[in-house]
């Protein structure tokens, strides 16, 4: 029985340090404010779920390129929303921050599961809004824009974020408020769409947006901008 305790015994303790060493190494490699390679992320993505990009069997978001995002965000720190562009996109978005783990160890601790659930819960609202049905009968698309302008320009992002907007849509509005006067994101904004043809991509967010094909190529892109 003696044996069989210290047995025991030692593989807790065995357990417990390892959990510590690897708090450790986690906490020392974000202890920056920065606690990826590469600036810290401040990512949106506008979803068209409209019956328009059905019609025109544009590509669907899956959650394997959600799980690429979020590793991303994970690798790098910051925040991120994600809007569905649908009757009505000026809603409240859905939001993740990864916050830089770093402190006394039980802080760690605390940051990280605090990283842990917030990822989770926010992959699993978010999975909800790629699996349902792209059957919206209009396509806000400034209320989209006019969404993420708020979410962009607050003051509390890092100053050395990265900000980018994936935005996965054909870009014809049909909203029922259509006036686009003063909507317009930060110069500071990159924009990345998947699905707008250029001269209405141009319209909608001046020179800083870039043309992607597919979803893919422009997660891809963010990645490579890290280096």
């Amino acid at each position: 029985m003696k044996t069989e305790n210290s047995t025991r015994s030692g593989r807790i303790a065995t357990a417990v340090l390892g959990f510590a060493a690897m708090l450790l190494v986690f906490g020392c490699t974000n202890a920056d404010p920065t606690p990826g390679p590469g600036k810290p992320l401040c990512l949106g993505i506008a979803y068209d779920v409209s019956q328009s990009v059905s019609d025109a069997e544009m590509p669907a978001m899956t959650t394997a390129q959600l799980e690429q995002v979020l590793d991303l965000l994970k690798k790098r720190g910051g925040v991120m929303a994600f809007g569905a562009v649908d009757e009505n996109a000026f809603e409240p978005l859905m939001r993740a921050q990864v916050v830089p783990v770093k402190g006394r160890l039980d802080e760690r601790a605390r940051r990280n599961q605090k990283n842990v659930r917030g990822l989770s819960a926010f992959a699993s609202a978010v999975s909800d809004k790629l699996n349902r049905s792209r059957n919206a009968r209009r396509t806000d698309i400034n209320g989209s824009i006019r969404r993420f302008m708020l979410f962009f320009n607050e003051p509390n992002h890092m100053p050395s974020s990265e900000k980018v907007l994936i935005f996965i849509s054909d870009g014809k509005d049909t909203g029922a408020w259509r006036n686009s006067k003063g909507i317009r994101l930060a110069d500071d904004v990159s924009v990345f769409s998947v699905g707008v043809e250029a001269s209405l991509a141009s319209k909608l967010f001046g020179s800083r947006v870039t043309l992607f094909e597919s979803i893919d190529a422009a997660i891809r892109n963010i990645d490579d901008s890290s280096q």
